[in-house]
């Protein structure tokens, strides 16, 4: 085909050389000389006019490419065994090309050879993987996509170029059977014996039946519950209902009745962590008689609306004398049996203040009760006083075992006005102020105590304040439970300070610091010295990144990171500090199940421990949630190269290849310039001496 560059210039340059070939014609008279000059012209003509043609170029380079999905879904129904075998069988006919195979799930990446392509356990990013890939190509490619089209996104890729051409091979099943969770939508929050509500988003293709659905604690393999539900073809919303009474971390699973011939089991189930906190603290207080440290945490106890408080104060014990009989008295007799044994464990504290359990004829056994209250995740509050500790006969007791202090002849209830000479200003239960040196003035300023007990703490006892290097307030932990011990009932004191100082708020400072150690006690403290903080659910190979953050911890001696794995082998996770009170640490989960990382500070004085559980998953969640083959991605795809979906089965590559290269031929062409062929010049000088010659010589 002739193509011309026409210009103004070019125009009027011709046409100046026709008026000069008009006058030359005039004057030669010699034939053989005006053909000579005609020809002169013409090539002048020629390269004037920037005379052109193009030509079909040959497509000798033509690039080919084999992309394999190689993602968690092309494990089902041997989808990527069949390309494979498709690939081997077809190979001779496409290795005379410049080939090249990939695989690609989250990313692409070269093979080698058919053999290497092997299925993962990673999610689908069809999009960006044909971006990554066709951003590079520059030369005529044609790219074969094969893929069941399942991908982590509807978006299609964003790059396309008229030189390469993606062809999309459909992946499909010609049977397709299966249930699947495909989302869970929940709190991770919940309430104690308030109801929770999960939504379950379920897949169902081929069934119609009615299926079981259930949850089920991971720890205690308890059923919480279960239902019959009729699944409709498509997507179905179910909605559980359930109440956790079990305190803190709930693992739990939801698992979908397993149906005949489905295409995989992996997406019958999914794990849920549900962190349950109370919703009210139930508190159980027994006063050995009144006294001002009663009234006042009393009333604090009860204008705390998350509180819901028992209180039982001993006005006439057993030995003493009673002026009428006990059947018109309106005291009530002091309920033993329903405090220790019918209603304990339904409390989250109790709290004993100068109360002894001898005039009561209380059995060991009760008290026995009441250290597995603590063990189990109770809390126990002591308040000192003539009929605590040792002088409450608690020596050689159950009580005896769960006190952070120890119970000795040498106790005494001392009354005489003392300040604690030692604050341990660092711990959680003292840091009332958000400001440290405010906090410290508090303290150092607060008024005297009348009384304290003569204790010794025991070596794991936390000691809060200390007189003579006796303490006066301490606690400690047992098994799940926790302890107080306060070797005075006279902090009322410090309630009333505001009395005789403006300068400080006593009352209020008097009304945290309970608050604080009653909500310690119960359980329900949101404060920790370690925060760990990272997700929860992962996948293999996805790297967990770890932040580590420390809370009112100063002078530490060693501070160590480690993680279990879920074969309960153990390794040293390495950490990197940010900032003062923050570290980093980061590791690749290789193995499916749960993790647990750990951290251990030491200070001077103390240990802290801290761990967080996570759950890592052989295959990603959405990956294997939605398993059927996705024709309508694969057409849109199609679409937006402009070419057809194909599915495997009915793949003629040689052909595909072929067509291609017809059409690459006719609109692949190369242009030819005649004014840029060097031999043109040359002709036109050996003319032009020719011409010469004839004109002076002939």
């Amino acid at each position: 085909m002739i193509v011309v560059r026409l210009s103004l210039i070019n125009i009027l340059l011709v046409l100046i050389f026709v008026v000069i070939i008009i006058f030359s014609f005039i004057k030669i008279k010699r034939k053989d000389l005006k053909i000579i000059r005609i020809f002169l012209f013409f090539l002048v003509i020629l390269m004037t006019l920037n005379f052109g043609y193009k030509l079909p170029k040959r497509i000798d380079n033509l690039r080919l490419f084999l992309m394999v999905d190689t993602s968690g879904s092309m494990q089902v129904n041997n989808r990527i065994q069949r390309v494979k075998n498709f690939l081997e069988k077809n190979y001779t006919k496409i290795k005379k090309y410049n080939t090249k195979i990939y695989g690609f799930n989250e990313g692409k990446y070269e093979i080698k050879k058919i053999d290497e392509i092997v299925s993962t356990n990673k999610m689908t990013k069809i999009n960006s993987s044909i971006d990554e890939l066709v951003y590079q190509l520059e030369y005529p490619s044609i790219v074969f996509l094969f893929s069941d089209g399942i991908n982590f996104t509807e978006e299609l890729p964003f790059i396309k170029k008229d030189k390469v051409k993606v062809i999309p091979v459909y992946v499909y099943d010609k049977e397709f059977r299966d249930k699947s969770i495909f989302e869970v939508r929940y709190s991770k929050i919940g309430f104690k014996s308030i109801d929770h509500e999960v939504k379950a988003y379920v897949y169902n293709y081929g069934y119609n039946d009615i299926t079981k659905i259930k949850l089920i604690d991971i720890e205690t393999s308890k059923v919480i519950y279960q239902n019959n539900f009729n699944l409709n073809e498509g997507i179905n919303e179910i909605t559980l209902k359930f109440a956790l009474n079990k305190v803190g971390a709930n693992k739990l699973k939801l698992i979908i009745e397993p149906s005949k011939n489905e295409v995989s089991y992996e997406n019958n189930f999914v794990n849920l962590d549900i962190e349950v906190k109370k919703n009210k603290i139930r508190v159980l207080y027994l006063c050995g008689q009144p006294s001002a440290e009663y009234f006042n945490l009393r009333s604090l106890l009860k204008n705390d609306p998350y509180i819901d408080l028992v209180s039982f104060v001993i006005l006439r014990n057993p030995e003493s004398i009673a002026i009428v009989p006990d059947t018109e008295s309106a005291l009530i007799p002091f309920p033993v049996y329903d405090i220790f044994i019918k209603e304990l464990f339904n409390f989250d504290l109790l709290i004993f203040e100068n109360f002894t359990y001898r005039r009561f004829g209380i059995p060991l056994e009760y008290l026995e009760n009441i250290r597995k209250f603590v063990l189990s995740g109770g809390g126990f509050i002591m308040i000192g006083g003539e009929n605590s500790f040792f002088l409450g006969g608690y020596k050689f007791t159950p009580i005896e075992d769960i006190l952070p202090v120890y119970l000795t002849e040498k106790e005494k209830f001392l009354y005489e006005e003392i300040k604690p000479d030692n604050i341990n200003f660092n711990d959680k239960l003292t840091m009332i102020m958000d400001d440290k040196t405010e906090n410290e003035l508090y303290w150092k300023n607060l008024p005297y105590l009348s009384n304290y007990q003569l204790l010794y703490n025991k070596e794991d006892a936390i000691v809060l304040l200390s007189y003579k290097n006796n303490p006066i307030m301490c606690y400690a932990k047992r098994n799940k439970g926790r302890v107080f011990v306060s070797a005075t009932n006279s902090t009322w004191r410090w309630r009333l300070g505001n009395v005789f100082s403006e300068k400080y708020d006593f009352k209020s400072f008097y009304d945290k610091f309970w608050k604080k150690v009653i909500y310690y006690c119960a359980g329900v403290e949101d404060i920790k010295n370690i925060n760990i903080i990272c997700d929860e659910n992962y996948k293999i190979s996805e790297e967990v990144n770890i932040s580590i953050l420390l809370s009112n911890i100063d002078n530490i001696v060693s501070f160590e990171s480690y993680l279990t794995l879920p074969d309960f082998s153990k390794k040293p996770l390495k950490l990197r500090k940010i900032q003062k009170d923050r570290y980093y640490t980061s590791f690749l989960p290789t193995l499916p199940g749960r993790y647990a990382i750990g951290a251990i500070l030491k200070t001077e004085k103390y240990i802290f421990k801290e761990e967080k559980f996570i759950n890592v998953t052989e295959a990603n969640y959405k990956e294997m949630a939605y398993l059927k083959p996705n024709a309508e991605y694969m057409k849109k795809l199609a679409d937006f190269y402009s070419t057809q979906v194909i599915s495997l089965d009915n793949l003629d590559i040689s052909e595909v290849i072929e067509n291609f290269k017809k059409e690459f031929s006719q609109n692949y062409t190369e242009t030819f310039w005649i004014y840029r062929n060097p031999f043109l010049g040359l002709i036109f000088i050996l003319v032009f001496l020719l011409e010469i010659y004839i004109a002076r010589f002939k």
